[in-house]
């Protein structure tokens, strides 16, 4: 094998990084606090528009299972009612 000699290096000094003055730092939290207040509202218009849809599925699926058991919906109401104490 053979030896190979390894020269020595100059010890470099680690990069610090700079440190972020106050301000900096409050700037940095207040446009992070827009980016989660954004995005929070769209959630929220999420949420209400998910929940107004399954409002109408549900609508819609009632029907259909009035139609497919040739129901209407009094007939359901009394059926409920005669079944009420089960």
């Amino acid at each position: 094998m053979t030896e190979q000699t390894y020269q020595e290096r100059p010890e470099m000094k680690p990069k610090t990084r700079r440190q972020k003055s106050t301000k900096e730092r409050l700037d940095d939290k207040v446009k992070q606090l827009k980016k989660a207040n954004d995005s929070l509202e769209v959630i929220q218009k999420k949420i209400k528009t998910l929940k107004e849809d399954i409002v109408i599925l549900e609508d819609k699926r009632q029907q259909e299972l009035l139609k497919e058991y040739d129901m209407s919906l009094e007939d359901l109401e009394a059926l409920m009612a005669a079944n009420k104490d089960r």
